[in-house]
């Protein structure tokens, strides 16, 4: 089962998660011509026509639901497999499995009439779809033990934080106060640091795949206006609430909890040590 991989996404693997693999569907073949057929025909017919019908319900269903092909998903919760590596059902049908320090493991995966197979290291494992939405993919692997669940929650592929600077434009929707800097900075794994707006701040971070955890902060203790302490202090309470993050090398958006709008970051330069 998902064995556990213990490093990071090579570029080749990250080449080939961009890409969508296309694939037309079967044309279908046009029924004969005949002459009329006599009226005894008819009702095999419509019994065969509501027939066709109900076998292709489960694929309309399917076809229905948010796909999780070709998409990076992160494992947020299981038991068995390690939160925070990552998986891609390639459309083709090879599955991609890699976290931190390893090259990728590559199997299979195929999926007919809503049943989800998995194929790892030659073996096939039965596997139901209890949850699917855009950010969320929870799966149920059959095997001769007891069932394996694995909620995967999206993770879209972002460089490393470390080693980072960034600046705040907007806060979830509040936006800045003008020239008052606030700013975050990973001058190290696992750790944060920035200016508040008043203040210096700095504190432990967590990341794991797309999710994110800051630690308690710690901060200097200098008085600003009011408004400025105001926007610190609502800037300290997001950083205790993120949970996720996105970023495209030039933008960086935290996702915090109770909160649809994200706080929103520029890049900027590191500061000096």
């Amino acid at each position: 089962m998902f064995r556990r991989y213990i490093a990071r996404l090579s570029p080749p693997a990250a080449v080939l998660f961009a890409l969508a693999a296309c694939s037309e569907p079967p044309t279908p073949q046009s029924a004969p011509a005949t002459a009329t057929a006599p009226a005894t025909a008819t009702a095999p017919a419509t019994a065969t026509a509501a027939e066709s019908a109900t076998a292709d319900a489960p694929r309309a269903a399917t076809a229905m639901r948010p796909s999780y092909v070709n998409r990076v998903w992160a494992v947020a919760e299981s038991a068995q497999a390690e939160v925070g590596s990552l998986r891609v059902f390639l459309s083709e049908g090879t599955l991609v499995m890699a976290s931190r320090n390893a090259t990728p493991a590559f199997g299979r995966w195929s999926e007919a009439n809503g049943r989800l197979t998995i194929t790892e290291e030659g073996i096939d494992y039965a596997t139901d779809i209890l949850e699917l939405t855009p950010d969320r993919f929870r799966i149920r692997m059959h095997s001769p033990g007891d069932p394996v669940d694995i909620l995967f929650e999206s993770a879209p592929a972002t460089a490393s934080l470390t080693g980072t600077a960034w600046r705040l434009e907007d806060l979830a929707g509040a936006g800045v106060l003008d020239r008052v800097e606030a700013t975050l900075e990973f001058p190290v794994g696992g750790r944060a640091s920035g200016n508040g707006s008043c203040n210096g701040f700095s504190g432990p971070v967590t990341v794991e795949g797309g999710r994110i955890r800051f630690g308690a902060i710690v901060a200097t203790r200098r008085a600003c206006p009011e408004a400025v302490m105001n926007q610190e202090s609502a800037y300290f309470a997001a950083l205790e609430k993120a949970e996720r993050f996105e970023s495209d090398g030039t933008n960086l958006y935290l996702y915090v909890a109770e909160n649809p709008k994200p706080l929103r970051f520029i890049r900027a330069e590191q500061a000096a040590p």
